[in-house]
């Protein structure tokens, strides 16, 4: 008996060990001896359950990171993102759209390293010169040819291994080598000391991608006064199409250790935690919205309304400054990046209390709910049902194109991530099974780069008329396309954009339409915020025929009909237009 005990205790300590493995996350951090690996260890000082991987990299990081299943987290460079979204576009693939920041992780600094006793002084000195640009896995690659190729330098590429480059240059095998990675690197520092000198990087072209910073005077033993250079953002990244509801906790406990951390330990460990900043708002990738949520604390919002509207020249503006003109309970309109960004406002309730937004966002909103245990749309209300928004498919009248079919291996640009119109065009690709190449881009630049013959097409979803098309010559070289493709309907609506609704389109244009709709979040609502809500909505109904006569024409589509509406709707609303 007594051995029989035994055996269950040894079973049961086995399985508490196979769940405990099965439960790590994996870090993969990068080069030992550089910054990434001594920031991973620092996490695992404060965070339980990690597992932190060495790699060869930044590039290294991004294939492991979408290639092999979750719970995952990697520390990745900028530049690579942008020039694996490159290769997104090129390919026709979509890699990047589970990606997640967890954390933005500051400035790595560009290291450009020749012997203490070399005699060169900068880029223009490297003509002819040996140069390693790192080994394959490295971001350092990717920012040495991005540098190359801006700067129009002309040294000759080595490619040695990390391990072998520092004694390659101190025994005259190569000239110089670029390094990215965060001050200190503790190589540079514990085994070499006055053996090396940092040159300047100091030309103006590298603006446009990097961001000019200093190696700061004593950051390593051999640096005596300031070096100026450029920096590459780093993030801390994780891939939610390889997450199951199970790893998402567990993200979300490593998310809470890190937080506390952040308050206590890390800022012991590698001395670039000092400068991190935490500001998940200000990156141009999708946060992980845990993570977000956590280190921006939503404020409470005052009883005043703040109207956000969306881009500057959209519909959206339009209707919001007709509502400022006509009901005094709004303080202020607010642009944004789009629909989406107006959800993502909305729920964090930072000074934003209304907000216009397509109906197609909140419904993938929540299905994001559903598929991640989460509730980011569950105070959500519409206060009021506006217009429909059309689905414009512009493109050049001179390429003759008549047909999404005939969209084949054309560049289309969808909008940015930000905007309702990311995620409509995409949901049109799946449903019609398009074969175009989507190039994320925002409005503000489709118009050029049609010019510029960048992109074949481009999506945008509004109310018809939209004022930045208005804009736009008689003689214009663009047209809509028509939308004819009936498994459209189960999603949207089919409508006519009517001839001579823009000075460059002379025929009616079959599409489809969003709705769009006024929408308030009431978590934590406090009575004020709801006598002012009130007011809004009844001097919205007071006031419906002047703005019919003087606002938006699309003002005219408007009924109080919730019945289109497949959202809770605000009580309010309910008995204003019941």
């Amino acid at each position: 008996m007594e051995n029989f005990r035994l055996y269950i205790v040894n079973m049961l300590m086995l399985m508490i060990l196979a769940s405990s493995s099965k439960s790590q996350i994996t870090v993969y951090s990068g080069l030992e001896g550089g910054s990434y690996n001594q920031m991973a260890l620092d996490m695992a000082n404060v965070c339980t359950g990690l597992k932190i991987e060495k790699s060869k990299g930044s590039v290294d990081n991004f294939r492991k990171l979408m290639t092999k299943d979750g719970p995952l987290i990697a520390f990745l460079q900028e530049d690579v993102i942008i020039d694996e979204q490159y290769k997104d576009l090129q390919e026709g693939t979509f890699r990047l759209d589970g990606m997640r920041v967890i954390l933005p992780l500051g400035l790595e600094e560009i290291h450009l390293v020749v012997k203490a006793d070399s005699k060169l002084k900068g880029l223009k000195d490297l003509r002819g010169k040996r140069v390693n640009i790192g080994s394959d896995g490295q971001g350092t690659t990717i920012t040495a040819k991005m540098i190359k190729e801006i700067t129009k330098s002309q040294w000759r590429d080595h490619t040695l291994p990390w391990d072998s480059v520092i004694p390659a240059l101190l025994a005259r095998k190569i000239d110089a080598f670029i390094f990215v990675g965060a001050t200190p690197v503790i190589k540079f520092t514990d085994e070499y000391k006055d053996q090396l000198k940092i040159l300047p990087l100091d030309d103006d072209r590298l603006r446009e991608f990097y961001h000019k910073t200093i190696i700061a005077a004593g950051a390593y033993p051999f640096v005596t006064s300031d070096v100026v250079t450029y920096g590459v953002k780093s993030l801390l990244v994780t891939n939610l199409d390889k997450l199951d509801a199970k790893n998402i906790s567990q993200l979300d406990n490593f998310v809470d250790e890190l937080y506390k951390g952040s308050q206590t330990q890390l800022t012991n460990g590698h001395s670039k935690w000092k400068s991190v900043e935490y500001d998940l708002s200000s990156i141009d990738w999708i946060p992980y919205a845990y993570a977000f949520d956590l280190f921006h604390p939503t404020p409470k919002a005052g009883s005043d309304l703040n109207l956000l509207s969306g881009i500057t020249g959209g519909s959206y503006e339009t209707f919001a400054h007709d509502i400022e003109k006509i009901s005094g309970a709004v303080k202020s309109v607010t642009t944004s990046k789009g629909s989406v960004d107006n959800f993502r406002q909305l729920y964090r309730r930072e000074s934003i209390y209304l907000c216009f937004m397509q109906q197609d966002v909140l419904a993938q909103q929540r299905m994001e709910d559903i598929a991640y245990e989460t509730e980011y749309t569950k105070n959500m209300r519409v206060i009021l049902p506006l217009a429909f928004e059309e689905i414009h498919l512009i493109t050049r009248k001179s390429d003759k194109i008549t047909d999404v079919k005939m969209l084949k291996k054309k560049r289309i640009a969808i909008g940015s991530i930000f905007q309702g119109t990311h995620l409509t065009s995409k949901l049109i690709r799946d449903i019609v099974k398009g074969e175009w190449i989507e190039i994320p881009m925002p409005i503000d630049s489709v118009i050029i780069a049609m010019q510029k013959k960048q992109i074949d097409g481009f999506f945008f979803v509004g109310s018809s008329p939209v004022s930045k098309f208005l804009e736009l010559p008689e003689n214009s070289d663009l047209q809509i396309v028509s939308l004819n493709n009936p498994k459209l309907e189960k999603v949207y609506t089919p409508i006519i954009i009517k001839a001579g609704t823009y000075p460059w389109q002379n025929t009616d244009v079959n599409t489809f339409a969003v709705t769009s709709v006024l929408v308030t979040n009431i978590q934590d609502e406090t009575p004020e915020q709801r006598a002012q809500i009130e007011k809004l909505l009844n001097d919205i109904k007071s006031n419906i025929s002047t703005l019919q006569a003087t606002g938006h024409p699309k003002w005219k589509e408007v009924t109080f009909d919730f019945k289109n509406v497949k959202w809770e709707i605000y009580d309010v609303s309910k008995s204003i237009f019941n």
